[in-house]
């Protein structure tokens, strides 16, 4: 292993919530690493198509501008962002972050702000036909449905957005939801119920089927009913999955795998704080996120000096 000199903070995830991390260490004078895994910073900001027109102070046409935002104000970010660096464990005597290239970060606390995962459905023809009718986004392939058949799963705010939104280019659109009501906000239950869409539920998805691309989905209803309904296209709106394995040994986390913190983000695990999606089931946003570095940082300046 390699050792690295010691440091003040090492956050792992460069989200919204990393992002941010950077930006106070930078005015509060702590010298910080943020570990991205991916080749580019912003976690999730590159995968939202959708307009942001919720984040007080900014509004960008899709997550990519909203990141490019924050990159700027950062001024030079390879000061402090870390691209393709893959954190594999924690240590916490001494502490530090082993990398996957073996080397080792000594550092006076860690953040873990390692953000969410779509749930997948685990389903045969769900890997096979990605990017061939299984689509990534409903907003970057809305025009790509005009006149076809498309099938969304899950009954939560996304899903039901998304099938408002495809519903106007789709031929048809189904929503598969495994329980017997939608769980999405009331005025978008109200706005589907007065639309075109077909509602399947108490109804899983067992199969996604096809040869070249996707032509179809098999489902099964509570009652025992099986059917395959035709389908040019798949969008899985399932919910979300923390991505807390990594530490999921060293600290808490609930019977979901969300780890449990404090309002400043202090995680069992003392020197540890977690923020952003991979701690709040019930706000995951982008200004929760950055709220959460905030507070985390302040906390660990107080910690210092305290000593």
């Amino acid at each position: 292993m390699k050792d690295s000199r010691k440091i003040h903070v090492v956050c792992i995830g460069g989200g919204p919530a990393g992002l941010a991390t950077a930006l106070w260490c930078r005015d509060l004078g702590l010298e910080v690493s943020i570990l991205e895994r991916a080749s580019t910073p912003g976690g999730q900001l590159g995968i939202i198509y959708n307009q942001i027109t919720n984040y007080l102070g900014a509004e960008t046409v899709d997550g990519a501008g909203l990141r490019d935002i924050f990159l700027k104000q950062l001024g030079d970010a390879s000061k402090y962002i870390r691209p393709e660096s893959e954190a594999v464990s924690i240590n916490p005597d001494p502490l530090s972050v082993c990398l996957a290239t073996g080397e080792v970060l000594g550092c006076d606390a860690i953040i873990i702000a390692t953000g969410v995962r779509r749930r997948t459905l685990g389903v045969a023809g769900e890997k096979e036909f990605a990017e061939r009718g299984v689509l990534r986004s409903g907003a970057a392939s809305c025009d790509e449905m005009f006149g076809k058949n498309v099938v969304i799963v899950g009954g939560g705010d996304a899903a039901v957005e998304n099938a408002l939104m495809l519903s106007e280019k789709a031929h048809k659109i189904t929503l598969v939801h495994r329980r017997a009501h939608l769980t999405a906000r009331a005025d978008f239950v109200e706005q589907a119920t007065n639309s075109k869409i077909d509602f399947r539920l108490s109804s899983v998805v067992t199969e996604i089927i096809g040869q070249e691309r996707v032509s179809g989905v098999a489902i099964s209803r509570s009652d025992g009913d099986t059917k395959v309904i035709e389908a040019d296209a798949v969008l899985v709106r399932a919910g979300w999955q923390p991505n807390s394995e990594l530490v999921a040994r060293d600290v808490d986390i609930d019977e979901s795998g969300y780890i449990i913190a404090d309002a400043e983000g202090r995680t069992s695990l003392a020197n540890v704080y977690a923020i952003g999606d991979v701690r709040r089931p019930l706000s995951p946003t982008i200004a929760a996120a950055v709220g959460d570095a905030a507070s985390a940082i302040k906390a660990i300046v107080a910690a210092r000096s305290a000593r």
